[in-house]
């Protein structure tokens, strides 16, 4: 997960090979503001991006996923370094998905929550 050229949150996720997909999220970030960024892999075939408490946008992944020897990292990608320039503040990784009502409350109206408060 990093920010693309135009200032967007992008999800980019591959298999080591040239396998994957992207998603955008479709808000142009602004500078000098907390961002609540949720980024999902749904399914073996489908990613989804949430910024803040904009609508979540989705994408087909072209070639489904499953290689573990692939690195997770925010904030960059590997053919494109320094891709955020910010502070990532919490990053919180949860083994499903969160519902709505999670996604509403760790935006919490702008004031964010504590990355990790779900079971």
């Amino acid at each position: 997960m990093f920010l693309n050229a135009a200032n967007v949150y992008r999800l980019e996720i591959g298999d080591g090979v040239g396998g994957g997909g992207v998603v955008d999220s479709g808000v142009i970030i602004g500078t000098g503001a907390y961002h609540l960024v949720i980024a999902s892999i749904v399914d073996a075939t489908h990613l989804a991006i949430k910024v803040d408490n904009n609508v979540e946008a989705t994408a087909l992944i072209a070639v489904p996923v499953a290689n573990p020897a692939v690195s997770f990292k925010v904030s960059l990608n590997d053919a494109i370094p320094n891709q955020l320039n910010g502070i990532v503040d919490e990053a919180g990784i949860y083994n499903r998905l969160l519902t709505t009502a999670e996604k509403d409350a760790l935006w919490n109206g702008g004031a964010g929550k504590t990355c990790c408060p779900f079971t």
